[in-house]
This record gives structure tokens, C-alpha cells and sequence, in this order.
């Protein structure tokens, strides 16, 4: 009896497990440092066109900058996750200096499905992004108009627990439910 009962607790300690928290931050790279696209745990960053370059602001904090020349911030950056995320958070820098400037991100669901935002409509230094109002996601795509350009940092999300199906929940009940039984039944034999 004591075994099936640590054999229980140990399931559904499995199953209430927490999701994986991650954090990307970008500090690991060197100021100036080019690449053709970034991985990082469950996480793969491209730009649309060009490559994605390294800033360092004050402090040694890295962000990243979609490149499509050598002047500007302004490619798409799109965030592929390996396995789906919720809480999505991440910070963008940029110099809207006009009103008429405009970043977006379209948001991919796990479910399927996408959803288009406006990221900012007035001028900004520092903004934090936070998409934990959208389902799973399974990728975004950045982009931005502002020709002074835009860049990204400490992207933040927890990757999506998979669900138990109701079938397959039903079945463990039910098989929890017959190892019950067939204790009980031992004992009243014995």
C-alpha cells in the first residue's frame, strides 16, 4: 500500500510540475559581434534580411539589431520556439521620433492562427513587451518602419507544459481506481 501510495504522489508531482522558466539576455556576446542568426535554449532568432548585430548598452546589457544594412536596425526579426511558450516578455529600444512610425509583432499560435499588434505609437526609450494574454506560441515575427531602427532584449517565456489528454487522464484515474480495489481486496482476503 505504501508503494502505490508514493507511485500516486510521484505522478501527480509529475503531472503539476511547473514549466521551464527561461531568460535570454544577450550578454554572453561581444559588442559589435555579427551573426547570421542567434540559438539559444528552445529559441532561434533570424533576421529577414542581413544578419543580427550586437549593441552593447551602458552596464554590458547586449541587445540584439536586425541589420538589413549597415546603418539601420530596421529588418524583421523573427523568434522561432522549439516547443511552444507562454508568458512571453522582452524588451524593445528604439527612437520613434514621429508619431507616424510603427512596430508590430504577429504573433503565431500553437493552436494555429495569428494575431498583429502595435508594439508603439509614441516615442520610446525602454518598453517592456508582455504576451501572456496569447495562448502557447510557437513564433513571432518583429518588425519595424522607424529608420533609426529597433532592438530587442531579455526575451523571457515559460515553455508550455504538455497537457495530459482527457483520455489518457481517464484511463490513469481508472487505473488508480483499480490498484485501490485490488488492495482493498487483498486485505479483506488476508
Amino acid at each position: 500500500m505504501k508503494t502505490l501510495s508514493l507511485a500516486g504522489a510521484a505522478l501527480i508531482a509529475l503531472a503539476a510540475s511547473p514549466a521551464a522558466a527561461v531568460t535570454i539576455d544577450f550578454n554572453d556576446l561581444a559588442d559589435g559581434s555579427v551573426h547570421s542568426s542567434l540559438s539559444y535554449e528552445n529559441t532561434t532568432f533570424t533576421a529577414s534580411t542581413g544578419t543580427i548585430s550586437v549593441i552593447q548598452a551602458s552596464g554590458g546589457n547586449g541587445r540584439i539589431c536586425p541589420n538589413d544594412n549597415p546603418w539601420g536596425c530596421i529588418a524583421d526579426l523573427t523568434v522561432m520556439f522549439d516547443s511552444a511558450v507562454e508568458n512571453l516578455a522582452f524588451e524593445i529600444w528604439g527612437v520613434n521620433d514621429t508619431s507616424t512610425r510603427v512596430a508590430t509583432a504577429e504573433i503565431f499560435l500553437a493552436a494555429g492562427g495569428s494575431t498583429m499588434i502595435d508594439l508603439f505609437a509614441t516615442q520610446i526609450h525602454e518598453n517592456l513587451q508582455n504576451f501572456s494574454a496569447f495562448g502557447p506560441i510557437s513564433s513571432i515575427i518583429l518588425r519595424s518602419d522607424d529608420p533609426l531602427g529597433v532592438s530587442y532584449d531579455n526575451f523571457s517565456f515559460d515553455i508550455a507544459s504538455a497537457e495530459v489528454p482527457e483520455p489518457a487522464a481517464l484511463a490513469l484515474f481508472g487505473l488508480g481506481l483499480a490498484g485501490i480495489a485490488a488492495v482493498r481486496r487483498r486485505k479483506v482476503q488476508g
